[in-house]
């Protein structure tokens, strides 16, 4: 009787962590902070885990209107958008008439696995 409580305790312990271990997929709502600056806002990447060059084939995409994140009327808005490395950080610049919550917006939509 032990073995099988044993056994089932060990299922139970595999399948969260495959589920929330391993395999979580992480997208740019999962791994950033938008923050305003004066000249439009700022995506600061926080979780180190998130690949970069991921990272910058998002700002690729949307630099070059591949991107479906952003609204027709928001992409209308941006006047310059770029990617760098800050204090060891992916950032993501976007200047123009956009509002931080226009811009968390876009970031929520975005399904690309980082």
């Amino acid at each position: 009787m032990l073995g099988t409580n044993i056994s089932t305790f060990y299922v139970k312990i595999h399948k969260k962590f495959f589920m929330y271990g391993e395999k979580m997929k992480k997208t740019m709502k999962d791994v950033s902070q938008v923050k305003a600056i004066e000249e439009g806002v700022v995506i600061e990447v926080v979780d180190e885990s998130a690949d970069t060059d991921k990272i910058k084939e998002v700002v690729e995409n949307c630099q070059t209107g591949k991107c479906d994140c952003m609204s027709e009327e928001t992409k209308a808005k941006v006047t310059f958008m770029d990617f760098r490395i800050e204090n060891g950080k992916p950032v993501i610049e976007i200047k123009g008439d956009v509002s931080e919550e226009e811009i968390k917006e876009a970031v929520n939509r975005s399904k690309k696995e980082l």
